[in-house]
């Protein structure tokens, strides 16, 4: 049977990368040594949901003194990141030593390049300013359309990176828990897999976990959905709470 997704599981996952000896660096400290990206881990976190499930990725992250990347929307139909709550996580995952950056929605009819680099520079302004916190100049796509995917970026004449593209997603190995299509096992069986430290393709990987599966644990795509809407509506209700009216309260 196959072992569900939980913090159990993951921490088990950062023990053993830990044991195979790689190093986690952030995006943007990637292209300061040739050395340090061999065998190297970037860790990333794409919050969909829930800021408070993302602090609590955080937390098992600086448990075991690993650095991840956790993007983060401003645009979120589920969340706002700048509602008092969410701040508060949001510092709270950078005051546990891990790095932020912008989890973009790409515009579903798209958009020309000057356009997009002008939305995603903007984004990235406002979370600065308005949350106080660092954030990383490398863009991770909500949803990418298959011709985001791989190329090159499309940001030209600034510092802006993307996670899709070289030498992120191309250079190294990417794997993925999206849509549960890899779970705890499969993690453990491809960071134990020593060969692609002689590859042609480069010594490091991207990692990409969503905070939701392995905070709040399962083994199948729609309950853990089930289980992150009562999360979101729990979160929610806290909102109506401060009324004193509320039939709740």
């Amino acid at each position: 049977m196959a072992v569900p997704c939980s913090p159990e599981s993951y921490h088990r996952i950062l023990e053993r990368a830990q044991e195979l000896g790689y190093s986690f660096v952030s995006f943007g400290d990637f292209f300061a040594s040739e050395v340090a990206r061999q065998g190297s881990i970037l860790l990333r976190h794409d919050v969909d949901y829930s800021l408070e499930l993302a602090l609590a990725l955080a937390k098992i992250n600086a448990s075991h003194g690993v650095l991840g990347t956790f993007f983060v929307q401003l645009r979120s139909p589920v969340y706002n990141l700048l509602e008092e709550r969410n701040l508060a996580c949001l510092r709270e995952i950078a005051g546990n030593g891990q790095r932020l950056a912008v989890h973009f929605r790409y515009p579903p009819g798209g958009c020309l390049p000057n356009e997009l680099q002008a939305s995603v520079l903007c984004e990235l302004h406002i979370c600065q300013q308005e949350t106080g916190c660092e954030f990383e100049s490398v863009v991770a796509w909500h949803n990418p359309t298959a011709d985001l995917i791989g190329v090159e970026s499309p940001f030209s004449g600034s510092n802006l990176l993307s996670s899709y593209s070289p030498p992120f997603f191309v250079d190294g190995h990417y794997f993925s828990d999206s849509n549960m299509r890899n779970m705890p096992e499969d993690f453990l069986r491809f960071l134990s897999d020593l060969r692609f430290l002689s590859d042609k393709r480069g010594g490091f990987l991207q990692l990409l976990f969503h905070p939701l599966y392995w905070v709040l644990g399962g083994d199948a795509v729609e309950p853990m959905l089930r289980a992150t809407m009562e999360q979101v509506i729990g979160e929610t209700e806290r909102g109506f709470l401060e009324n004193p009216r509320w039939p709740g309260r």
